[in-house]
């Protein structure tokens, strides 16, 4: 199960939005309902029923709004619960790819790639300079989910905001060609533990 989903770890933006969702859904009309709340007014709402029909499989408005710059402060946890999903089963995987082809369908494959993460071996074979360049591309959500890929691989940023212009990428790009090019753009070390 999603961490989210455990009482314990419910943050106070989604324990807000639950008391919303306890209201509004029902045993009968739960999927359309939660369909509704993923185009609420309110982000917290919004968010928790995207990542709730990502956990059901139903990728439409997560795939949507990494398009859409007013969804940027949950661009981060939209990515960890395509990941999450995806990682699950093939089933759920296969939807995302089909949600993909409907939206996008002339970059669905580079976006499906971009949800599934990199190891060390993808990176040294060229994945790296592609998810650097993907810094630069056309496409919002391509640059959203190249970004989202090298701060989890590296846990940096360099001030890089895939929503900002051309001209304003242009330094943070500048820093992520030089990590390229210095050959760092590989997993963070995993924290060493005591013993």
């Amino acid at each position: 199960m999603p961490p989210w989903i455990k009482s314990e770890q419910v943050s106070d933006i989604d324990r807000r939005a639950s008391k919303i969702f306890y209201k509004t859904l029902d045993t009968e009309n739960s999927l359309q309902r939660l369909r509704e709340l993923a185009t609420h007014r309110n982000i917290e709402n919004r968010a928790l029923a995207i990542r709730c029909l990502a956990h059901l499989g139903e990728f439409e408005d997560l795939v949507s709004s990494l398009r859409d710059e007013d969804q940027k402060p949950m661009w981060q946890i939209y990515f960890e619960a395509a990941q999450n999903a995806i990682a699950r089963n093939a089933d759920v995987a296969a939807k995302l790819r089909l949600t993909l082809e409907k939206q996008r369908a002339e970059k669905s494959a580079d976006l499906y790639r971009l949800f599934w993460g990199y190891s060390k071996a993808d990176l040294e074979g060229g994945q790296a300079a592609q998810l650097v360049e993907d810094l630069n591309s056309d496409d919002l959500d391509i640059r959203v989910l190249g970004f989202m890929n090298l701060k989890a691989i590296t846990g940096m940023n360099l001030l890089y905001r895939p929503e900002a212009t051309a001209a304003l990428r242009r330094q943070p790009v500048q820093a992520w060609q030089q990590r390229l090019k210095d050959g760092v753009i590989v997993p963070k070390a995993p924290a060493k533990t005591p013993g």
